[in-house]
Parts: structure tokens; sequence; C-alpha cells
């Protein structure tokens, strides 16, 4: 787990999303402290996320999925 400022983050987020992707964790802090940690989604699927069942597709066959 690797720790980041808040500027360092703002200027790498797409490369550090990318390592979350991957599967690492990864702390922001503030002057030494932490404030957030970017962590992957525990359910990432391809589900439709507009519906609370997670296995009923047929409406958003036409939808891409962005999460």
């Amino acid at each position: 787990m690797q720790t980041v400022s808040i500027a360092e983050a703002k200027a790498r987020l797409s490369e550090l999303l990318n390592r979350v992707e991957a599967g690492e964790e990864i702390v922001i802090a503030r002057r030494g402290q932490a404030v957030a940690r970017l962590a992957p989604e525990k359910n990432r699927s391809n589900a439709c996320p507009y519906l609370p069942w997670p296995n009923f597709a047929p409406p958003c066959r036409n939808l891409q999925y962005q999460g």
C-alpha cells in the first residue's frame, strides 16, 4: 500500500486508478495524515447499475457500464 500526497494524487490520478484496478490500495494524505483510501471495488461486474438485483440484464443491454 503506497501513500501519496493530495497534490501527487491530483497530478497522477489516472495512473493511480490503473493501479487500483490492478488490485493495489493507495492512501491519500494531507500533511502526512491519511485522509482517503483508493481501493478496488469488491463486487465489480458488468451487471446493470440501475437495478437492485444484479442478474437482471435485459433492459440494460444497450447501456454501457462504466463502473
